[in-house]
């Protein structure tokens, strides 16, 4: 089975090699932190992987309209990071229509009962004992996101939590209220499932498992949009039907806040993005680097294009384009239904771009834009990988092209203004 083309799998069907990937790349978060210190205000220091805990505590995106597409936002950011580690990496799911137990090893996510000790006891995701720590009350004033938690346990039930015909009805919903009603009942009982820390949902995402998990929610989210002749699905104007002018209400701290689609969403778009046009969930906590001193925000909302289009699962349909004869010619993932990308050498020298729009009335192709050297090339390869020179894309497009003995590279952002760089020689044959 192939790895680094991007696309999200059923992890009980990806390699132990791959696993271990996975296991090493999140281990690798903890050993890289955030800036500052744990006396900052707001607190620095936190490692990539407590940073987790810290997002979903300060925010407790639940029961509420954006649940799905905060936590899209959330896992894919979370993938960003991993491929930082290892660029060949995707974020895979857990099927929950299926029993989960062979993943629950020393080797890969730990244990299925009591404590879930290694890979993570040892990874210091968890501290037995440790002074000072995080409690497994949220709301404790007293906790501090760069501290470990004490503990990090499951109580794994037999079987599988949820059938496939329940699945189905969740892809079959007819409106994006009844897929959030659907779904959140889902996600609910496979959480109740796993139990433990991922249990209460205020401290689940203190358990690598809660990714897998999670991509499965989003994986059933993308599915519905990607059904045939539903293309509206991925309009952000018309996704979340009549949700789509929800406003946020409520506080925090009560744990409960009630985040709309038109909230930004946080803490990414710092604790200021908030307007009484997109309403206001009271005591929103500054998180960094997503405040001052860094100020990373991204002011964003639900109707994002980043966030509304989802990205690839093993479980959707593709088209096979014939390769023979054709390989300046691809499918990328720009665009809800994938445009077609296209590159051919000029006569006179150089190379043209043109490219197919998928979405409009009449698929009409675009181009040229030439670029390249005035080198006059024989043949070119043309594929769009997972690197995102905007760090959140669809992935940039990569490209070989030959003239003579010599292979040179050329690279497209994919992002605006979509630069193409290059050549880089490569290779003299």
């Amino acid at each position: 089975m192939p790895i680094g083309d991007g696309i999200r799998r059923n992890i009980a069907a990806v390699s132990q090699s791959e696993r271990n990937r996975l296991r090493d790349a999140m281990i690798a978060l903890h050993h890289r932190s955030y800036p500052g210190g744990r006396g900052d205000t707001p607190v620095g220091g936190v490692t990539y992987w407590f940073k987790q805990d810290e997002i979903h505590a300060h925010t407790h995106v639940h029961g509420c309209p954006a649940f799905l597409p905060w936590h899209r936002e959330l896992i894919n950011r979370f993938e960003d990071l991993l491929r930082e580690v290892d660029p060949m990496l995707s974020l895979h799911y857990w099927d929950w229509t299926t029993d989960p137990h062979s993943l629950f090893t020393s080797a890969f996510m730990g244990s299925a009962s009591g404590d879930a000790g290694d890979p993570w006891l040892s990874a210091g995701f968890y501290v037995p004992g440790a002074t000072p720590f995080r409690s497994d009350d949220e709301f404790d004033p007293s906790n501090n996101p760069f501290d470990p938690p004490r503990d990090l346990t499951r109580s794994v039930g037999s079987g599988a939590p949820i059938t496939a015909s329940e699945d189905a009805s969740i892809v079959a919903a007819a409106t994006f209220p009844d897929l959030d009603n659907l779904l959140t009942g889902a996600h609910n009982s496979a959480h109740g499932f796993i139990g433990g820390t991922i249990g209460n949902a205020h401290t689940s995402f203190r358990d690598p498992f809660v990714f897998l998990l999670h991509s499965n929610v989003d994986r059933l989210f993308a599915t519905r949009q990607k059904q045939p002749a539903q293309a509206w699905r991925l309009n952000p104007a018309l996704v979340y039907g009549t949700d789509s002018t929800t406003q946020g209400s409520g506080d925090v701290q009560s744990g409960d806040p009630f985040w709309g689609i038109l909230s930004p969403l946080e803490p990414w778009a710092g604790a200021g993005a908030q307007t009484p046009a997109t309403g206001i969930v009271a005591n929103v906590q500054a998180t960094r680097p997503w405040a001052p001193p860094e100020n990373e925000q991204v002011a964003k909302d639900s109707t994002h294009p980043t966030v509304v289009s989802p990205r690839d699962y093993d479980s959707f349909t593709r088209v096979h384009l014939p390769t023979k004869n054709s390989n300046s010619l691809s499918q990328s993932r720009f665009g809800a239904r994938g445009n077609f990308e296209m590159v051919v050498p000029l006569p006179a020298g150089g190379l043209a771009h043109f490219w197919r729009n998928n979405d409009a009335p009449g698929l009409p192709w675009s181009g040229p834009f030439p670029f390249g050297s005035s080198d006059t090339y024989d043949e070119v390869a043309l594929m769009q990988s997972n690197f995102s020179s905007s760090g959140f894309g669809p992935g940039n497009l990569e490209l070989v092209a030959r003239t003579g003995n010599r292979l040179d590279f050329y690279w497209r952002d994919d992002a605006s203004p979509l630069t193409w760089h290059g050549p880089f020689t490569i290779a003299n044959l």
